[in-house]
């Protein structure tokens, strides 16, 4: 089943079945998928990959941190901004 990631815009599919363990490929490890002649690839990630991707996706969950902080602040100083002319024009 494949879904669309919400933090990462990316579509995530989940392979299970029997048929990963009996090519002899380790159920728990990440894959890169490439795609050659309309075939997927299953690559398997070596630990150093594994842990460019974990990194990548701490910094992609702490870059949407940041950026969810900036909306507020835009929203809070648009408030304060809108709040402050309207006392100046009206008082």
């Amino acid at each position: 089943m494949c879904a669309e990631r919400l933090q990462s815009h990316t579509t995530a599919c989940d392979l299970t079945g029997q048929w990963l363990k009996a090519t002899g490929l380790e159920t728990v490890v990440t894959f890169t998928v490439k795609i050659l002649n309309g075939c997927l690839i299953l690559i398997p990630d070596t630990e150093d990959i594994r842990a460019i991707k974990q990194q990548n996706q701490q910094q992609q969950m702490q870059l949407s941190d940041i950026k969810l902080g900036l909306r507020k602040l835009a929203v809070e100083y648009t408030l304060n901004y809108s709040y402050n002319i309207n006392y100046f024009i009206f008082n």
